[in-house]
Order: C-alpha cells, then structure tokens, then sequence
C-alpha cells in the first residue's frame, strides 16, 4: 500500500465517526429546528438548514481558535500561524502575512510558541481551555441575543443552529481523547489537573519549547526520550524533530538517519499541522545524501507551504534543493544569503542557530565551487 493510499484510509478513519455523528446530528437538529422553529418542513427549510449547519460548524471552530489566540496572548505564547479554512495569517520574520492555502485534515487552527520565561502549569491550563470557554460563552450569547430581539424565522433558525454547534464543539472537547494524533483539548486539561503520565509529556514539551524559543542551543537542551515511535502524537512529533535536530547540530550522522527513518515510517500518523515540516527535513536529508528523486518527491509534498516560506528554515530546505537537485549554485547562494539576513527574526531563536549553521555550511561549499 503507498503512502497516499494509506494516508486516505487513516483520513477515512478519522473521519468516518466524524461522518456518523453528522448524520445523527442532521436527523435530531432536523426534528428539534422543525418542531420549535419552522413547524412543517418545506424544501427552502431544509436547504437552510443545511446551509446554516455548515456555516456554524465552520465559525464554531474558529471561536474555538480564536479563544486559544486570545488566552495564548494573554498568557505570553507567541503566535505562529492561525489559520481560517484556506486563509492562513503567518508570522514571517517578525511580521504579519496573509496566504492561501490547502490545510490538511483540519479546519481551523492556531499554532503558537510557549512563552520564552518559564510559565506556571495554570497558564497553559488557560491557552488550552481558552477554545471551550470561547465556545460556550459565544454559544450562550447568541442564545441571549436571540431572546431578547425578535428576530426572523431564518434569523432564529441560524443562530440556534450555531448556537448549539458551538456549545456542542465546547462540549466535546472537555472530553479526553485523541482525533486522529492529536489530543484534545480535555485530554490534555485533565491529564494535566490529575497529573496523569500524559500531563508530564506535555509538561516536558513545553519546557523544551520554552528554553528553545528563548534562545538556549539544542546542545544545552534536555531533550525528553519518551516518545511514542510507532503512532507520534502532536507532543511526540514535537520531540521527534528537536531530537533530531539536536543530532544535526552534533553531526550525528548514525542519529539524524535513525530520526529521519522514524519520520518515514510513522509519516501517516503525523499530525496535519506539522506534516509540511517533517517534509521540509525529509526533503533537506534527501538532498544532502544525492537522492534526487526522493528530494523532488518531499519538496513537491510540502507544497506553497515551502515554496512561499520567507523563514531561515524554509529558506534552508529551498537553498539546499536549489543547490543539489536544480544544480543551481547562484539561486542556492542567494537562497542562503537571504536565509543569514532573517535568521535573527525567527521566533524559535535556539532552533534558528541551527539553521544558521546548516546556510553557512552550505554557502561555504558553494563558493568553495
């Protein structure tokens, strides 16, 4: 089976309960918006309801991320990227860009960097629980609001519909489990109360992340080892690559492949959100061991994402490729060039060092040619 097949079957699987719970969710809204809102059933009520149920799935989820995006501010995180279906808002060398893009199995999403001094656990307590509080408080307001106003028929339907929805969304991400690989919100807020084993993976990450954003070098980091090789979570993946990482600063050629080996093997069970940059590393590793083939296949897999990054790490992949599968000296060194000038505008300043190293190293093996 190949990848792409394999990657569509665990899609089907994610989505599948998804797809049930839909249906399920249509035929109880369909009897409780017909006996409370419309009376009888026409065919208008019923594209309305479909229409209505799609655009409130679609803002209850950005709720969502926007109450991470509020309380990660107010807790210091640092934010990376929120997305909004296929609008993506990127912080690139310290500014603000927009984009379109092809997400990956999600919606919505807000990426953000711990903070670089040290929190306490009630702060991340906070960014991961500001997605439900959001939705239960916007869910409860438009409840409000519809009380109070005599709105329309089509008004009173859309605003119970997304109503519900959002409390629903809330509701259901108290609940701990997992959705694919990546935990939710519930499964990380009470792991973390009851100091679960899976809170002290969550609590070792942030650490990681924390000393990482402020600057300290791979080599001085604590890197945890207990990591799940075989199905890698979001957490998981997260240590993957700054394992790795930490290997390509030590030069650790046995080490950078045993990682890159995990990548490959595990690549269907990566999250969507952090699949673009194991492409980027899977594509750099073809690159410097002369596989043209296998570094075209990963460039093409990362997409825009890569093609249009302004960062060092994307700048780095780009250079690299330029240099070893385009046979490109003068677009690979200006590649590098571009990717010293930015690299103090990263936000993971210790995993910018890194990047450093590999651009120069790079830059000297081109003008040595």
């Amino acid at each position: 089976m190949g990848e792409a097949e394999e990657a569509k079957n665990k899609r089907m699987v994610i989505l599948l309960p998804v797809l049930v719970g839909s249906f399920l969710g249509f035929i109880g809204g369909y009897s409780l918006v017909g006996s409370f809102l419309v009376g009888e059933w026409d065919f208008t009520n019923i594209i309305l309801f479909f229409i209505f149920l799609s655009i409130a799935v679609f803002i209850s989820i950005n709720v969502h991320e926007l109450g991470h995006l509020i309380f990660g501010k107010i807790s210091g995180y640092k934010l990376i990227s929120y997305r909004i279906g296929f609008f993506a808002i990127d912080n690139e060398n310290g500014r603000i860009k927009f984009s379109i893009i092809k997400n990956i199995d999600y919606i919505g999403l807000c990426a953000m960097t711990v903070p670089e001094k040290e929190v306490s656990p009630h702060n991340h307590l906070l960014y991961y629980a500001g997605g439900i509080l959001f939705n239960m408080v916007f869910g409860i307001f438009l409840i409000v609001i519809k009380n109070i106003y005599n709105v329309n028929n089509s008004l009173n339907m859309f605003l119970i519909i997304t109503a519900v929805i959002s409390i629903l969304l809330g509701t259901i991400n108290v609940i701990p489990f997992f959705s694919g690989n990546n935990p939710s919100d519930g499964k990380i807020i009470w792991s973390m109360i009851f100091k679960r084993p899976f809170s002290d993976k969550v609590i070792e990450v942030n650490k990681l992340c924390s000393q990482i954003s402020a600057g300290k070098s791979l080599e001085d980091v604590a890197i945890p080892s207990n990591f799940n090789i075989y199905q890698p979570d979001m957490m998981d993946t997260t240590i993957l690559m700054y394992s790795y990482f930490k290997a390509l600063d030590a030069d650790d050629a046995e080490k950078c492949s045993k990682y890159i080996n995990i990548m490959k093997q595990t690549i269907n069970y990566i999250p969507g959100q952090l699949l673009p940059h194991v492409y980027y590393e899977l594509c750099y590793n073809a690159c410097i061991n002369k596989e043209r083939e296998k570094a075209a296949k990963y460039y093409k897999k990362a997409g825009k994402i890569l093609q249009n990054d302004k960062d060092i790490n994307g700048i780095r992949v780009k250079a690299y490729y330029e240099y070893y599968v385009n046979k490109n000296m003068n677009v690979a060194k200006f590649f590098c060039e571009r990717a010293l000038e930015v690299a103090d505008k990263f936000p993971i300043k210790g995993q910018a060092l890194i990047e450093e190293k590999l651009v120069k190293r790079l830059k000297t093996v081109i003008e040595e040619n």
